[in-house]
């Protein structure tokens, strides 16, 4: 079945959109038909961005807040802990890559 068109294929969708703009305006401008004042669509959507960084900023500090908890809990677990020995640490080391180098030069 042929599709029909009102102007063109390229030229209605335009059309379309136009009118949509232009309803759009009529409606928002019209005394008869005009929102109150705060309820316009740049007013609804200035409040709904505000509402949205709002939400961001508490999820970023609430995300901070157990951060830095977890880094607090980390920390006291670290300054509890026994201090390690660098000097037990090379010996380990060493001793275990001399018995490496050892056997290798056995084999």
């Amino acid at each position: 079945m042929p599709r029909n068109y009102l102007l063109s294929r390229t030229l209605d969708p335009l059309l379309g959109v136009f009118t949509g703009f232009l309803a759009y305006y009529l409606h928002e401008t019209n005394p008869r038909t005009a929102p109150p004042p705060g309820h316009t669509l740049k007013d609804l959507v200035g409040w709904q961005v505000a509402e949205n960084k709002q939400r961001a900023e508490e999820a970023s500090a609430a995300n901070a807040a157990a951060d830095s908890a977890e880094l607090e809990a980390v920390r006291r677990e670290l300054d509890d802990a026994e201090p390690c020995s660098t000097r037990r640490f090379y010996v380990y080391y060493y001793s275990n890559h001399a018995w490496l180098l050892g056997h290798v030069l056995v084999l």
